[in-house]
């Protein structure tokens, strides 16, 4: 057993001194991995990793079989269809209809045990997330009559936020973030195996549990436990991913606080103000700081909303110009639904953007075949 493992049992295991005379064994399920754990050799990467967010009840779309094949595969304009995304991360960070936040910063009470398991619940329900994904995919090999990799799915971990006192009951105990750093790593560790669990129940052939994603977009609030959190995943063969924001604290030493895999948000989409200049200025970072890239675009991209599909065209030539598309992983933040709407889109524009998008994503594709 490797000296982290026990790192991590030491912490856990001294919950039993300082708040309770059990005995409860609080071994990690990781001692006995699942069968298709036990067959990885090492970390999974994913090359192009696009962002589904899912959970709050203000969502108004479901990630059925309909919608994600618009992310699964694409058909180009001379009819070809390719494989698209390669890898799918699961988040969400609000709820604005039931007033709860799964990270500090947001409006609404911190999410406890219930709405966590609600979250898992949701991504491995039938029809929905990844078992539409497995699905698809069953049908698209078919069609493409290609290799079809395994395609991955991402996980996100909700931030175990500090002043909650009754996060609910794991292993016969209340969790009360307020006493220590202790009670916040059990509710993850809980999280993490309850995941696993529902994952191995799938019987997945054409999906694989790659890796988990700490949805807090900073380090300030959970720095002490990261390592931690990163040491159990790695010791089960998962990758533990990241996408800071803008200066977000942390984000230089993204290694250290934890992390594997770090994709940094250049946050230049959103607001007009901010000029092209922010493109080069965050792949420069990225390139100093060994981190990967998230491009960055939502409805406002389409023809007749705020036409600000040329904030999209920029990153795809930053990118391009700073052979971030050669060299780096890439996360696609894609607002709720926007490649689905402008795969479907009747105007010309709106599909010359699509098309060009795709293209891109095809492009970087080849790139990271050949690394």
């Amino acid at each position: 057993m490797k000296m982290k493992k026990y790192l991590f049992l030491a912490l856990i295991g001294g919950l039993l001194l300082s708040c309770s005379s059990t005995k409860e064994d609080l071994s990690p399920k990781g001692e006995v991995l699942y069968k298709w754990e036990a067959k990885r050799k090492s970390i999974i990467d994913t090359d192009d990793l696009v962002l589904c967010y899912s959970g709050g009840a203000h969502r108004p779309y479901v990630w059925d079989k309909e919608l994600l094949q618009s992310y699964i595969t694409y058909v180009d304009q001379e009819g070809q269809e390719h494989w698209l995304f390669d890898g799918f991360l699961f988040l969400e960070i609000f709820d604005t209809v039931n007033k709860k936040k799964y990270a500090t910063g947001y409006a609404g009470e911190p999410a406890l045990k219930e709405d966590w398991k609600a979250l898992i619940d949701l991504y491995f329900k039938k029809g929905h997330g990844v078992c539409a994904i497995e699905e698809y995919v069953e049908e698209a090999k078919e069609r493409l009559k290609a290799p079809a990799k395994k395609h991955k799915v991402v996980i996100s971990i909700p931030e175990p936020i500090a002043s909650v006192t009754n996060f609910g009951d794991v292993n016969g105990e209340n969790l009360d973030f307020t006493i220590s750093d202790k009670e916040r790593l059990k509710a993850v560790k809980w999280y993490i195996d309850y995941a696993r669990e529902c994952f191995d129940k799938g019987d997945f052939k054409n999906v694989e549990l790659s890796g988990f994603y700490w949805v807090a977009e900073t380090a300030t609030h959970t720095r002490t436990i990261l390592n931690l959190v990163s040491d159990y995943l790695n010791d089960l063969n998962y990758s533990f991913n990241w996408i800071p924001y803008w200066n977000s604290d942390g984000y230089k030493d993204w290694k250290q606080v934890g992390f594997n895999y770090a994709y940094l948000q250049p946050n230049y989409y959103f607001n007009d103000k901010i000029e092209y200049s922010r493109l080069d200025e965050a792949c420069k970072a990225a390139i100093e700081y060994d981190m990967d890239m998230e491009v960055e675009f939502d409805e406002s991209a389409l023809v007749g909303t705020q036409d600000r599909g040329y904030r999209l065209q920029d990153y795809m030539k930053a990118f391009r110009d700073h052979k971030i598309i050669e060299t780096k992983r890439l996360a696609y933040y894609q607002g709720g639904t926007i490649i689905h709407k402008l795969r479907l889109s009747d105007n010309e524009a709106d599909q010359k953007l699509y098309h060009e998008f795709c293209q891109f994503v095809l492009d970087h594709k080849k790139f990271m075949e050949k690394n």
